[in-house]
């Protein structure tokens, strides 16, 4: 009887040692989104169906992209997840495998989709080759273009923001500054989104409408020139880039010269320094078919003449901006007429 079971212990032994013998291969290759190899990235195998001793499994791809492991439990199913340091500040990741139509996102802390990446190991001794390379990206896209001032020139040093219209974290807001040549680049932006752009020269802004981005590691380059004519300070104060001049924006309401000129002489925004603006200097505001008064939407007011430098005694000269032309009325006229202040830009 001893024997019997000295026997039946000896076997199970044997079993338990054969098992724990049983080993099978998995080779594949991590390629990026453009199909070249990707070195040193962290691949690691857990079984789906944790059995121990075979749970889970760490290889590194080498100078040509391609990753080997060899002691995986045999017929298993394992979920792959790749990394490498390198993608450390891009907010995430996407997975591309042909043969299972596979599209799954992730980040360093694991996997942000229900999906995972799952693949078959061998049959016992035997290495399973992917048929098909893992592709991974960074869930990225680059933006760039150039910006122009009101003269056609390139505006330098001008701050650029762009915001995600439908925000997702990592990817809400991005910052940058106009080059010498007035060119801007972001590069780490979400794909296939839409941000709103922004420009900020001190405390003066302008929003230029959405720009869209491309597809994953795609570059959108714009296809034209981006103009940043006015820009508009937290008190409403309007720059304008292309005369170098500051405009201040009356009461929207009737106003006589005088009632114009007061205005203007007790006007403190932004430090002050304001003046009657001569009947030329508001012909540089005219641009027909623009807003509702052929004027920049920078500038509110729902009048379509303003007062300009005196013409005598009695007249003042004005711009009409529903003709573009340059009249003179009298002083005490005041229907639909309204005031803007000007001043040279501060130094």
């Amino acid at each position: 009887m001893k024997y019997l079971k000295f026997w039946a212990v000896l076997m199970l032994v044997g079993l338990l040692a054969a098992g724990c013998g049983k080993k099978s291969g998995l080779e594949g290759k991590v390629v990026d989104g453009k199909g070249q190899p990707m070195a040193n990235v962290k691949v690691v195998a857990s079984q789906v169906q944790p059995i121990k001793g075979y749970e889970q499994f760490e290889a590194t791809t080498g100078s040509d992209g391609t990753f080997n492991f060899g002691k995986l439990f045999p017929s298993s199913e394992y979920a792959l997840f790749p990394w490498s340091d390198a993608w450390v500040n891009t907010p995430m990741m996407t997975v591309q495998y042909d043969p299972t139509n596979l599209r799954i996102q992730f980040y360093k802390g694991g996997w942000i989709t229900d999906r995972k990446m799952t693949v078959q190991s061998g049959p016992e001794g035997e290495t399973m080759i992917l048929p098909a390379p893992v592709i991974v990206k960074q869930a990225i896209s680059t933006v760039e273009g150039k910006i122009l001032n009101g003269r056609g020139q390139p505006f330098a040093n001008l701050k650029v923001e762009v915001k995600q219209a439908q925000p997702m974290k990592g990817y809400e807001q991005f910052e940058t500054t106009t080059g010498a040549d007035g060119t801007f680049r972001f590069d780490k932006l979400f794909p296939a989104s839409d941000y709103t752009l922004t420009a900020h020269e001190d405390e003066f802004v302008s929003k230029k409408g959405t720009v869209k981005t491309g597809l994953e590691e795609q570059t959108v380059t714009l296809s034209s020139q981006i103009v940043f004519r006015f820009l508009v300070s937290s008190d409403g104060v309007v720059r304008d880039s292309r005369t170098g001049l500051d405009w201040a924006v009356g009461a929207d309401r009737d106003t006589n010269y005088a009632q114009a000129e007061q205005w203007v002489a007790n006007c403190r925004l932004a430090g002050g320094g304001w003046r009657m603006p001569t009947h030329q200097e508001l012909k540089t505001l005219y641009q027909q078919g623009v807003g509702e008064r052929n004027m920049d939407t920078s500038f509110k007011t729902t009048g379509w003449w303003v007062w300009a430098e005196p013409k005598d005694s009695s007249s003042a000269w004005d711009f009409d901006f529903n003709s573009g032309t340059e009249p003179s009325y009298n002083r005490r006229y005041s229907d639909d007429n309204r005031v803007f202040g000007v001043r040279s830009r501060p130094r």
